[in-house]
């Protein structure tokens, strides 16, 4: 049984439909006007809403716009009663999100045919979005207090034995474990880090909202610095290749490196050690393009599509590091400034990562 509108100004017509659908065991609410639909619809939320078009006051496109732009209603099915069949009709009310046309005179198999086509689309979108939430979920529950535990462990551990004798200890048994509790460290820290970055960027603190006011003014240099840098917490220096073309582009410089950042730490991460990650950096037909590329584990076509925060793939097979933050901020500043993503990988292959960012 499902809750539905019916906003009709014929009062034969809305008989007929309620009915129908009353014998279906439809929950059913009527409007005379799209006035009135539209204050049930403040008041209520229906499953689904059956609207004519030509009426007084407000007509069915004004109350669809309403629908659509209302974040309370919007993913509610939508099916317009029309006496009309002009393609222009047809065509304006689907440009606004209508999910579905029904022609006076019309027949009962029409009417329920198409309510439980929508409803039944609907309910599958809903339960896919329920298994992706519930992942989200099960994936932050899982991986957070393990990556937060993991470097803890090693500083605590490291520590507890520097209290109990670090007197006897020689200065290369020291160094090490000074390095293994600077290494943890670091690592607690980019977490802290790359979770406030992320949370910002989705509550837009970082977003930008003149674009067009920005022109990068990175030098080589600065990249240079940033992947020895990041290279160097690695041991793995000999390993980075970089090439720097033409930069030009209208981003901030903040979020050009900021990309730079994270593609290289995923390329050194996630691939062996004696391996070449690479780093180029070019205008090519008037976009700014960032590729790095490593031969390292590489992605499943499904892997990439699900990129996002908080996932991890093959956690069981491989020991790895992070929450998964590193390709979803990259991924949402290439949506700020209208760039592309694509990522060309194979399992234990060639990985490329390019990003575009138009120039003009």
């Amino acid at each position: 049984m499902a809750k539905i509108l019916v906003i009709e100004d014929d009062p034969e017509v809305t008989e007929n439909i309620v009915e129908i659908l009353e014998l279906e065991n439809h929950n059913i609410q009527t409007a005379n006007n799209g006035s009135v639909g539209i204050e049930i619809l403040a008041k209520s939320k229906p499953d689904l809403i059956i609207c004519d078009i030509t009426m007084p006051e407000k007509n069915g496109y004004e109350v669809l716009q309403y629908v659509r732009s209302n974040p309370d209603t919007f993913s509610t099915p939508f099916i317009f009663l029309t006496a009309k069949s002009e393609k222009n009709d047809y065509r304006r009310g689907m440009e606004l999100g209508a999910d579905d046309y029904i022609t006076k005179p019309f027949d009962y198999a029409d009417i329920i045919n198409s309510i439980n086509t929508r409803l039944d689309f609907k309910k599958k979108a809903f339960d896919f979005y329920d298994k992706q939430l519930e992942n989200l979920r099960l994936n932050i529950t899982t991986s957070i207090p393990h990556e937060l535990r993991t470097p803890l462990n090693t500083i605590l551990g490291f520590t507890q034995i520097l209290r109990s004798g670090f007197k006897e200890m020689e200065e290369i048994e020291l160094k090490t474990i000074f390095d293994n509790i600077h290494d943890a460290g670091l690592r607690l820290l980019r977490l802290i880090v790359n979770y406030i970055y992320y949370t910002k960027l989705l509550t837009n603190d970082l977003s930008i909202s003149k674009k067009e006011y920005h022109q990068l003014t990175v030098t080589d240099d600065m990249i240079f610095n940033l992947c020895n840098n990041i290279a160097e917490i690695y041991r793995r220096k000999d390993d980075l290749l970089i090439n720097i073309g033409v930069i030009k582009g209208k981003l901030s410089d903040e979020h050009f490196l900021k990309i730079i950042e994270e593609l290289i730490h995923n390329g050194l991460k996630f691939s062996p050690t004696n391996t070449k990650v690479e780093l180029l950096v070019r205008v090519l037909d008037n976009q700014l393009m960032i590729e790095v590329s490593n031969f390292g584990r590489g992605m499943t076509q499904t892997e990439i599509q699900s990129i996002g925060a908080f996932q991890q793939f093959n956690r069981r097979e491989f020991e790895q590091q992070g929450l998964g933050l590193g390709l979803a901020i990259v991924k949402k500043i290439t949506e700020i400034y209208d760039g592309n993503l694509i990522i060309d990988s194979e399992p234990k292959a060639l990985t490329k990562v390019k990003i575009y960012f138009p120039i003009k």
